[in-house]
């Protein structure tokens, strides 16, 4: 297996452990969705 490192800016790398997390990443989402438009 071949693994690489890939590093990411904090704010592009949310853990999801919850349902609860997940809703935040679709709220953060549609937040940045709405703001390109």
């Amino acid at each position: 297996t071949n693994t690489i490192l890939f590093e990411m800016p904090e704010e592009r790398s949310i853990d999801i452990d919850t349902e609860l997390d997940f809703v935040f990443v679709e709220f953060m989402i549609s937040r940045q969705e709405g703001s390109s438009q």
